[in-house]
């Protein structure tokens, strides 16, 4: 609640933001006034890609200095820029010529907001600017980005261009950045993307505005046009750059000056912004070139010399293209980074095939991987060190969680994290654990950088020399995009697959996950609801609504489609003492108080350790554990905040009934009986647990689960004959197998389920419960631990034996039945959660954690 003013303040100064740029422009035509020489206007010109004959304009603020004449200089700025970078310069020139200063198209006092910002549409506003005030020859002035726009206009109006000038100017799209356009293109992208997030989340009051022009600029343009434009160019052009300048290197003002054999290229000392750090020796360059005395001086590609001409022949060396000095790497740098978040071996190889194509230097691109490796396992150590159980939650490993736990990750060392780069999944446990026991950084950044050099250059390298075979060399050079993505990815799956193939472990892993795919029963929850929408489309469509379902269980909000509180039911259900477990509610606190109130059920006589503990609002078997002291109670604690219940252990045997009553029809029903099998191996004598896991067919399918819950005793040889339970809840998504129960049904189990659902009112759901043995089952004697409403599973459906079509058929019919039972509550007058209710209760659904 402490945090509602400051949000409604920034809410109203963001609301109050977006009104204010949303006004129409403050512009206003201004009459010319002579002021010294210069006058100020604005000219509407049409606007660039329309349909012949649309009115659709765009406004250009501009200014001139000097006296009006056919001949001129029109200076251009960069992105972002606008007219006043020029107030210097164009001052000096207009002493002697006659000058135009423009705000192109998005800057300045233009138009903001056009359709297209590129170099080709400025180029048509510059070149009805200068028709609209009657020039009719032009040196053109590019500063930076606007060298783009000086060579778009000389293309299209060659004949009206006395010379081109680029200063600091950017040019052929092989030395920009990464030097690739689909590359640059998604630099932009995600520049533009972060711009326009930063646009709409900040209350700036029109102050980012001018950042829409500078994102688009790049982003619309395509510099790919502009090396034929040079190659083509037989006019006079003057070349000035820094020496140092970082964002455009020194090499694309060389590459222009030899494809332009005529041109003449002066070196200044300084980086990239030359135009203020040394105006003097820029202007004196300039002042000269545009001279009325110059033109012996500015020589046209007929006069160029031989040698220069043959030099621009030659066609560009690929292999000097992609990130040059300075910003190139800073950005390739950070794309490897980003992309190695998502996958590390996939982003090497990628990078791999960058060097095999030549866009990037073999080292650069092993040191960038390198780099990119040791930051993000720096980010994992992070985690651990600074977040600790929470990080691990977050993840949802609960293999590290057992380990921490149970601290075996104090085990770790410098050897251990060297080798955790190259053993399959030992990375991710091993960096946070180091995190989670303070291992000095230092030498783990140390151990870190060795694994990283050791592992970047057998990948990179391993996909340069692919790329550079002839396969990889036809495919790569094909520039077939959606080729180079499967190229891409099947590298990567081989880079994930083969290490594995090298042990047995890592084999039967990669059967275990091939069995997962093929059987549905193991398939994620939403892939299954996915197979079944169109039958819930067409019941939602039959009863003309699709809330319907969750009127069942009225002591439910809800129905139970989720965030339905267990311990309410628990304690409904525990007025039946023939059906109740000894259950405690545990509502949030103090930790300490917490503790002690759990203790103090367990140290019940009639209960004792072990005890349940799981929360309140849960699903699927998140969260519960069973615990067998108070630290376990104290580790359970730091991870759960909300309430939780505390439940007594019972041994036996676990079942699951799906019960369904019509309140209209008072037609009762056990749709489902199911065993809960555990999974278990049986000893001999000789293999540790992790073996007799892998080898079992029937614990294969979820061994790597079973290997996580089993961590602490996997390395344990069983005797021979001994049985080793390796699951411990009747939770399908914790291992448990579900198995067809039809036998066990008798009218006095279905007796015992219909009274004790009509005494606590509910009327849809899967009770799970616990009995001695099958002969007490089917007499009517068993425990309840807990229920599962709308949302649970007739648990028959994950029997093996059943296929997809045939499980999804009996899911299928389960909601058949919940419509029908909710359609008979709306016909006795009751009506559903609103919608904004039902997203309420969905949003509460997890448990919460610390």
């Amino acid at each position: 609640m402490r945090l509602t003013w400051p949000i409604a303040v920034y809410l109203g100064l963001l609301l109050a933001s977006w009104l204010w740029t949303a006004l129409p422009s403050s512009h206003v035509e201004v009459a010319e006034a002579s002021q010294s020489g210069r006058s100020s206007s604005l000219v509407s010109l049409p606007e660039y890609g329309r349909e012949e004959g649309s009115n659709a304009s765009v406004r250009i603020a501009y200014k001139t200095l000097g006296r009006p004449r056919p001949d001129a200089t029109l200076l251009l700025h960069g992105s972002p820029g606008s007219l006043q970078d020029f107030d210097r310069l164009g001052a000096r020139i207009a002493t002697e010529d006659f000058v135009v200063v423009p705000d192109m198209a998005g800057f300045g006092n233009s138009q903001r907001r056009v359709g297209d910002y590129s170099f080709v549409a400025q180029a048509h506003y510059m070149l009805g600017l200068l028709d609209e005030l009657g020039i009719e020859k032009v040196h053109l002035v590019g500063f930076s980005w606007g060298g783009g726009v000086a060579i778009e206009m000389a293309g299209l109006r060659p004949d009206h261009v006395s010379s081109i000038v680029m200063v600091s100017a950017l040019g052929v799209q092989e030395l920009e950045l990464l030097g690739h356009y689909e590359l640059n293109r998604l630099v932009h992208r995600l520049q533009h993307g972060t711009l326009a997030v930063l646009d709409w989340v900040t209350p700036h009051f029109g102050l980012l505005s001018g950042w829409q022009g500078f994102s688009r600029s790049f982003l619309d343009s395509d510099q790919r046009r502009l090396r034929p434009l040079l190659e083509k160019w037989e006019g006079a052009m003057l070349i000035i750059h820094g020496r140092e300048d970082f964002l455009v290197p020194p090499q694309a003002a060389m590459e222009h000056a030899r494809i332009v054999p005529q041109s003449r290229l002066e070196w200044i000392e300084g980086g990239h912004l030359v135009l203020w750090s040394d105006a003097d020796r820029v202007h004196s360059i300039l002042q000269e070139w545009i001279s009325k005395d110059a033109p012996g001086q500015r020589s046209m590609r007929s006069e160029a010399g031989a040698n220069r001409v043959a030099a621009s022949m030659r066609a560009f060396d690929h292999s000097n293209a992609g990130p040059q000095d300075g910003l190139g790497w800073i950005v390739f740098g950070l794309l490897v980074f980003v992309a190695s978040m998502v996958s590390e071996d996939l982003t090497c190889i990628g990078v791999g095939l960058l060097s095999a194509i030549g866009q990037v230097p073999f080292g650069g691109a092993v040191i960038a991987c390198i780099v990119a490796l040791v930051v993000g396992d720096l980010a994992l150590y992070a985690g651990g060190r600074w977040i600790g159980a929470r990080f691990l939650k977050w993840i949802s490993r609960t293999d590290l969680e057992s380990s921490a736990s149970t601290g075996s990750t104090s085990q770790i060392g410098a050897t251990a994290i060297l080798l955790g780069r190259f053993i399959p999944g030992a990375r991710l446990p091993t960096y946070v654990g180091a995190g989670i026991i303070a291992f000095p950084i230092l030498p783990f950044i140390a151990a870190l950088t060795l694994a990283a050099s050791l592992w970047a250059p057998l990948l990179v390298g391993a996909a340069a020399l692919g790329g550079n075979t002839m396969p990889g060399r036809e495919l790569l050079s094909s520039n077939g995009p959606i080729a180079i993505v499967l190229l891409l990815v099947l590298l990567g799956v081989a880079a994930k697959i083969v290490p594995r193939l090298s042990s047995f472990r890592g084999r039967r892993l990669l059967l275990s996950k091939w069995k997962r795919f093929r059987r549905w029963e193991f398939w994620p929850i939403w892939a299954i609801y996915l197979c079944l929408s169109p039958s819930l489309l067409r019941e939602a469509i039959r009863h003309r609504s699709i809330r319907i379902p969750t009127l069942v269980n009225p002591p439910i909000p809800g129905g139970g489609l989720a965030g339905e509180s267990k311990g309410l039911l628990t304690t409904a259900i525990n007025h039946s003492e023939k059906h109740a477990i000894p259950t405690v509610l545990i509502q949030p606190g103090d930790q300490a108080d917490r503790a002690i109130r759990v203790e103090e059920f367990a140290a019940n006589p009639e209960v004792g350790f072990p005890i349940v503990l799981k929360p309140d609002i849960g699903e699927r078997g998140r969260g519960v554990a069973i615990v067998r002291d108070r630290a376990e109670i104290e580790t359970y604690l730091d991870e759960y905040a909300g309430p939780l219940l505390a439940q007594m252990f019972i041994d036996g045997d676990e079942f699951g009934i799906f019960y369904v009553r019509n309140p209209e029809t008072e037609v009762a029903e056990v749709i489902s009986l199911a065993r809960k099998s555990p999974r278990q191996v049986i000893g001999n004598g000789s293999d540790p647990l992790e073996r007799l896991i892998l080898d079992d067919p029937i614990c294969l399918p979820v061994a790597e689960l079973l290997l996580e819950r089993n961590a602490d005793q996997l390395h344990r040889t069983p005797a021979k004959g001994e049985q080793v339970r390796v699951t411990q809840l009747g939770t399908h998504s914790l291992g448990c197998r579900f198995l067809i129960g039809e036998d066990l049904r008798t009218k006095a189990l279905e007796e015992a389920v219909d009274s004790l659902s009509q005494e606590v009112g509910l009327d849809f759901g899967r009770f799970d419960v616990i009995s001695p043995n099958r002969g007490e089952l089917q007499k009517g004697f068993f425990r309840v631990v807990e229920f599962n409403g709308l949302t649970a599973e007739a648990a028959h459906a994950y029997d093996p034996k059943y296929g997809l079509f045939a499980g999804l058929s009996i899911l299928s019919d389960q909601w058949k039945r919940a419509f029908e039972v909710g359609a008979a509550h709306r016909s006795a007058g009751r009506s559903p959660l609103s919608w904004r209710q039902l997203a309420e209760l969905v949003r509460n659904a997890r448990a919460p954690l610390r």
